[in-house]
């Protein structure tokens, strides 16, 4: 429409849909919308949102939402069991 009304060039970006590891998308219309805006959301809220990060998306997780090195964060993917709760807390408090 752009191109047609200004007859200018126009470039887009696109991304592919982000999933978590059960295929779910993540987003509004799977419930849990997340907003930054602390009216709509408590910072905490937000926070815990990252916190309770299902255990097989954290890594991934940390690589597409984070600015930590890769070699930090594949220090992490070798947490086992509970021990992964200090990756989430990680996430979280990057994310926040």
């Amino acid at each position: 429409l752009t191109r047609r009304c200004d007859s200018q060039e126009v470039f887009a970006m696109t991304a592919p849909l982000i999933t978590t590891s059960d295929g779910k998308k993540m987003g509004k219309s799977e419930g849990g919308a997340i907003w930054l805006n602390s009216d709509m959301l408590p910072p905490y809220d937000y926070w815990q949102f990252w916190r309770n990060t299902q255990d097989a998306d954290v890594i991934r997780f940390l690589k597409l939402f984070t600015e930590l090195p890769l070699d930090e964060i594949d220090k992490m993917a070798e947490l086992k069991g509970s021990e992964i709760n200090s990756a989430k807390k990680v996430l979280a408090d990057e994310c926040t």
